[in-house]
């Protein structure tokens, strides 16, 4: 269960690298707050006590719109846009050692400053979605960095549409990137990646709607990956959840609602339970 291996499975030493049956705390970039200023903060959440946040340390920048993964020791954050960074948006990866309280640490960068980007990872690489770029603003760029080694991201391939605000989940050997604002504006594709393979993503299927600005962040079984909230053509936000079965293609099912409409909030879980929350509401 700890490496999502079926029974009888042939596995290697390298897949039980990070894995830990804790899986209990969750870390959120703030982001930034109504009427506040962009923030560098970084709360912790613990899963199974539903109880409130704590402060665990602070970003290398103030920013929002960061894109997420890690694995079982360590958090990671990518780019983001804030108001303090010259030009607006940056290409940052910051590292946080999970069981321990402290500030981010300078990991390396990204190809390019973005926001609005995604993440999925097993306990050995984090897939980054490349969001909303200075340089190609709408893009398809994948890249990839071994979580445990610190360095800039290579490019790990291609997504199969050029979208930013795009949903994620992954287990340890998939990780499916969904829907997204795109130049046709808000799409349904889904598609997926071989997490241990470079190349280019995979058509999977699609959202039960168009949406895009999901929730950030992965929860997943092992066997079931989550999609929540986002917002879609004429709806500022939603509660839906969808959910796939990441060994198998195919459209995402109806999971549930979340008990608010939520967008470019976080998800987060264990294989047990997942959150979701903060981000935005219906503007009216």
């Amino acid at each position: 269960g700890l490496i999502d291996a079926s029974d009888g499975a042939t596995t290697s030493f390298d897949d039980w690298y990070g894995a830990s049956s804790a899986g209990d705390v969750v870390l959120v970039a703030l982001g930034t707050t109504t009427g506040a200023s962009y923030s560098d903060t970084v709360l912790q959440v613990s899963i199974a006590t539903n109880g409130q946040d704590s402060d665990f340390g602070n970003l290398i920048e103030s920013k929002a719109q960061t894109g997420s993964a890690s694995s079982s020791t360590r958090g990671l954050f990518h780019s983001g846009y804030g108001s303090g960074i010259a030009g607006g948006r940056s290409k940052a990866i910051d590292y946080f050692t999970i069981a321990s309280a402290g500030n981010g640490t300078d990991f390396g960068d990204v190809s390019q400053t973005n926001n609005n980007g995604g993440g999925a990872s097993n306990n050995t690489r984090a897939i980054f979605k490349i969001g909303y770029s200075s340089t190609t603003q709408l893009n398809n760029i994948l890249e990839y960095v071994t979580i445990a080694n610190t360095g800039n991201s290579t490019d790990f391939g291609d997504r199969t549409i050029a979208t930013y605000s795009v949903g994620s989940t992954s287990n340890t050997t998939r990780a499916c990137f969904s829907g997204g604002d795109a130049s046709t504006g808000n799409v349904d594709v889904i598609d997926y990646v071989t997490i241990a393979n470079t190349g280019n993503a995979t058509d999977f299927g699609n959202l039960t709607t168009v949406r895009s600005n999901q929730n950030k962040g992965n929860v997943s079984t092992g066997t079931y990956g989550f999609f929540t909230g986002g917002n879609y053509t004429g709806v500022d936000a939603t509660q839906h959840v969808d959910y796939i079965t990441i060994a198998s293609t195919g459209n995402a099912g109806d999971f549930g609602e979340l008990n608010r409409e939520i967008k470019s909030g976080f998800q987060a879980g264990n294989k047990v339970k997942g959150l979701a929350g903060a981000g935005l509401q219906h503007s009216n």
